[in-house]
């Protein structure tokens, strides 16, 4: 829905005060019989603008800075013209936030891009999967706010390629001699002209057959398929054995979405929309989750084609057979990998007890399998146990300050990456 501030459409000022909220009508007036639109009736509140007062009587005796009636009667048309172009067409009002993205591109950009020229294109083609206008397969919006008559046509499409423009027209919802100012496209050299101080929208007619209108340029591939719509994995994981909608599965790029979960035995899985009503398995049943021992696996869908998702062959990124856990760094005595630091397995959890900590100082560690780099788990690793003391991050390490003296045990999980932290 469009938001206009009131008298936005006549030119309406308010005189430079910048907080009329308790001003009454002499700044706030509307003139809706647009002889004049409340411009220089004085000085604005000293309270908040005195320091402003030399710019501000620069500005008043501007002789350019007071519109005419004329002028005003422009601009309330060039208003209720833009209303008509934005009710053209129902590309001006996408549904959501993800046709946006999908359909809206600005082409104008980056370090060479023409200053006070924007150029915005709206796509109908046929890389969308729904046609909101059977009549349009796209729009071009251009606003020139330069002195100079401006000349636009490299787009390219989502691959790269460039885009072959052709059928494109002035909307002919425009108003004659208004806003667009004699704005065109020329076919032969397939750029849009715009002339100075004007905004046109340019309308590209289907002829029979969907085209390939115009593919937003870089944004295409970064998209969710399934929108604001969240995945799921479910399977026989710590802490939600086989609960459809407990363990979301984020978007990695490129239509996959997946997750990396730990697994101390074999297990099968699905992938499902928040129920079991939409799943997404192998050949009907569970999928195979490839189990090679203790370790962390990563499952993945290939969601590109958002008809018939593929699950992906699940793979092991992690193994933890037959590897210790060392708790290198000042909580237990020094930041190397010597027998002193080395935790007690057991099962899927690593355990190390603390000689005597001093209420008030900070103790900082990390988690690995040995040595720097191998299963190494910092601050951004690793979440507090649902009974863990209080700990925090500082520059990557785990840092842990007890509000008393005494001896802790420290137990990690490192297949749910939980890590509690307890009086022994």
């Amino acid at each position: 829905m469009p938001f206009n501030h009131m008298g936005g459409e006549l030119l309406r000022s308010k005189s430079m005060q910048r907080d009329s909220y308790d001003f009454g009508d002499w700044y706030n007036l509307v003139d809706f019989t647009r002889d004049d639109n409340n411009w220089n009736k004085g000085l604005p509140a000293a309270e908040k603008d005195l320091a402003n007062y030399d710019q501000i009587e620069r500005a008043i005796a501007d002789v350019h800075a007071q519109p005419s009636p004329s002028d005003i009667d422009v601009m309330f048309t060039n208003y209720k013209e833009l209303l008509h172009l934005r009710q053209s067409s129902k590309l001006f009002t996408l549904p959501s936030g993800e046709e946006i993205i999908r359909r809206v591109d600005f082409r104008n950009t980056g370090s060479a891009q023409t200053p006070g020229l924007i150029v915005m294109t709206i796509d109908n083609g046929n890389t969308q999967s729904t046609d909101i206008d059977a009549d349009i397969d796209a729009i071009v919006v251009m606003i020139n706010a330069t002195p100079d008559h401006q000349s636009f046509g490299n787009f390219r499409d989502h691959t790269g390629n460039q885009i072959d423009l052709q059928g494109f027209a002035l909307s002919d919802t425009h108003n004659e001699g208004n806003m667009a100012n004699g704005a065109y496209f020329d076919g032969s050299a397939k750029s849009f002209e715009v002339p100075a101080w004007s905004v046109a929208v340019f309308s590209q007619a289907r002829q029979g057959e969907r085209g390939l209108g115009l593919p937003v340029s870089e944004k295409l591939g970064d998209l969710p398929p399934f929108g604001a719509r969240k995945v799921y994995i479910a399977g026989g994981f710590p802490l939600a054995v086989w609960d459809p909608a407990a363990i979301e599965v984020p978007y990695l790029g490129e239509g996959v979405y997946g997750v990396t979960r730990g697994l101390d035995s074999d297990t099968g899985y699905k992938f499902t929309m928040g129920s079991w009503d939409e799943q997404y398995s192998c050949g009907g049943g569970d999928c195979p989750s490839n189990y090679q021992g203790l370790g962390m696996y990563q499952f993945k869908l290939d969601a590109t084609n958002v008809d018939s998702p593929i699950v992906l062959d699940a793979q092991l990124v992690e193994s933890y057979v037959g590897k210790g856990w060392f708790i290198p760094g000042s909580i237990s005595g020094g930041w190397d990998h010597t027998p002193a630091r080395q935790m007690v397995v057991q099962g899927s959890e690593a355990v190390f007890t603390t000689s005597s900590l001093s209420a008030g100082s900070a103790y900082e560690f990390k988690l690995t399998c040995g040595n720097w780099g191998e299963c190494e788990h910092g601050a951004d690793a690793v979440t507090a146990g649902e009974n863990s003391l209080p700990f925090s991050n500082n520059s990557g390490n785990i840092s842990f300050a007890p509000s008393d003296d005494g001896v802790f045990q420290v137990e990690f999980n490192f297949l749910t990456k939980a890590l509690t932290i307890s009086p022994n």
